[in-house]
C-alpha cells in the first residue's frame, strides 16, 4: 500500500475526502479518499508535481486507524483534508508558487 510506504518513511502527504454524488439520484452519495503526494520520482527540481491516487478500502481502513498521527486540518460540508507530517509547508517549500494547486 502506498499511503502505509510513504507512512512508514514519514514522507509528508495530504488524503482528500470528498463526496461522490449518483447523478440518477443526488440523495446517494459516498464518500471517497484521493492520496496527494509530491511525485519524487524525478528528482530535478524543475519537474516536481503533485500527485493523486485514489485509496483503496484497506488504504481507507489504515487512514482511519491513524487519525491521530495523520487528523484533519480542514473539515467542512464539502469533505476533509487530511495531512501527515506537515504536508502542505512540506509542498510549498519544494513546489513552485506558479505550481500551488493545494
Amino acid at each position: 500500500m502506498m499511503i502505509k510506504s510513504l507512512y512508514r518513511e514519514k514522507t509528508p502527504f495530504a488524503v482528500m475526502q470528498y463526496f461522490v454524488k449518483f447523478k440518477a439520484s443526488k440523495s446517494e452519495t459516498r464518500k471517497a479518499y484521493e492520496l496527494i503526494y509530491i511525485d519524487l520520482d524525478n528528482p530535478n527540481e524543475d519537474n516536481l508535481r503533485l500527485s493523486y491516487k485514489v485509496l483503496s478500502r484497506p488504504e481507507v481502513s489504515f487512514l482511519m486507524q491513524n487519525l491521530e498521527t495523520i487528523p484533519a486540518v480542514i473539515d467542512n460540508e464539502d469533505g476533509k483534508i487530511y495531512e501527515f507530517n506537515n504536508f502542505k509547508e512540506h509542498k510549498e517549500k519544494l513546489i513552485p508558487a506558479k505550481l500551488k494547486v493545494f
